[in-house]
Formats: structure tokens, sequence, C-alpha cells
């Protein structure tokens, strides 16, 4: 992955994105035929080599609905007095490694052109400033940094940024599909073709569903598990 030589193609997302919200259809600076919704995994603090621990998961346990819309606030809050060593939280504002191989895998055939493909990352991550030679476009309440490569550059985490900080936005130059990891939610939406999101949640290690362009993100958005 390299700097884009230009702004313009991050133009349309530009254009696309014009207000700020907690909506998907926020997220996305065109419509699309469907949505998915992945929920970032956990990992136990016993270390690396535990398996994921999923929101689906942690619903069942505390008695709570898994959903489009939940929230790990809500349902990781137990009802019940029970002894539980709580997971650390979900990543937020980046797709953790495994569901990004995954789903890198499942786009590059939703595309006409996997390897020209670019990638939009936030300048607020920690760690230095994006650097004057890296071009920027702005989205609202955010400026983001453009990167271009292959769609294999997906997983590819940014330095000097802390570990596991991948692109924000990434889309292929046909604008086959979109996917956005907003940097305050935890959980990564892909906008794309309806066969395209059928495979997303068929797939194994991604923790997927399917939602509306209305479906809110926020912690408020959970109206079931209140």
């Amino acid at each position: 992955m390299k700097p884009s030589s230009t702004p313009r193609p991050a133009e349309w997302v530009v254009a696309g994105m014009s207000t700020f919200g907690s909506t998907v259809k926020n997220l996305a600076p065109a419509a699309y035929p469907a949505y998915a919704r992945i929920f970032h995994p956990l990992r136990t603090t016993n270390g690396d080599d535990e398996p994921p621990v999923l929101w689906s998961d942690i619903a069942a346990r505390f008695g709570r609905i898994s959903h489009p819309a939940m929230q790990w606030k809500s349902i990781s809050r137990s009802t019940a007095s029970e002894s539980w060593d709580r997971p650390d939280e979900p990543m937020v504002g980046s797709l953790p490694s495994e569901p990004a191989r995954r789903l890198t895998q499942i786009l590059a055939d939703h595309t006409g052109t996997p390897s020209d493909c670019f990638y939009g990352l936030w300048e607020g991550w920690g760690g230095a400033p994006l650097g004057s030679k890296i071009p920027t476009f702005e989205i609202p309440n955010r400026v983001m940094g453009l990167f271009q490569g292959s769609i294999e550059d997906a997983n590819q985490s940014f330095e000097p940024w802390p570990a596991d900080r991948r692109a924000n936005l990434w889309w292929p130059a046909d604008h086959a599909w979109f996917v956005v990891s907003e940097i305050d939610y935890d959980s990564t939406i892909v906008a794309a073709s309806r066969d395209c999101v059928d495979e997303i949640l068929r797939a194994r290690g991604v923790e997927a569903l399917e939602v509306s362009p209305s479906t809110d993100l926020s912690n408020l958005g959970d109206t079931v598990n209140i």
C-alpha cells in the first residue's frame, strides 16, 4: 500500500457523505442493494491463543437477544449475580485481523478491480500525523488520509500507529462495495451487492448480521436489550 497520488478517487465519498449520523446510511457514500454488520470479536484475558469471543455468545450467557442493532454495553450487562472473567471489550474503529483477512477473500471476488483499491485512514489515530505527502479528504467530522493498493492490503496495520490500526474506509476503483469501520464503533459495515452480503453472512470466521440503511449503530440503537 502507498499514498494515493491524488485525492480525486475519494471525491465520490466526499460527495456522498454530507451528513454526520449514527445510522448505516450515514456511513456509506451511496445506496447499495444490501448491508452487513460485522461484529468485532473479543478475546479473553488469557491471551491470543484463546478463540475469539462472539457477541452472540455473550448475549446468550446473559439472557440477552442477539439482533442486528445490538450494542456491546447492552448485551454484556448481567441481570443476575454471577462470577465472570469479563473479556476485553471489542476493538473500536478497526476491524481485527482474522475477520479482515476473511473479508478480503470474499470481497476480492465481488469487484472487477481487486488490484486497484483505496483506503481512508483517520488522521486522529495516535502515534504520528499523516504527513504532508499523504493526500487527504474530508467527510463529516473526519479528515482522512488516502492510500492506494490491492485488496490484500486491507489487512495491513498502519505504522507507526498502534498495532491493529487498519483503514477505516475501503473501496475498489469500480465502487462495487464499500467498507467502513467508523472510528467510534466496535463493528464494521459492508455495503455491497446482494450476493456479496449473503456470502459474508455465511462466512466462517466472521460474525455478521444483515442491517438496513436505517439501522442505528449508536448506544441508543439497541431498543431490544434495555
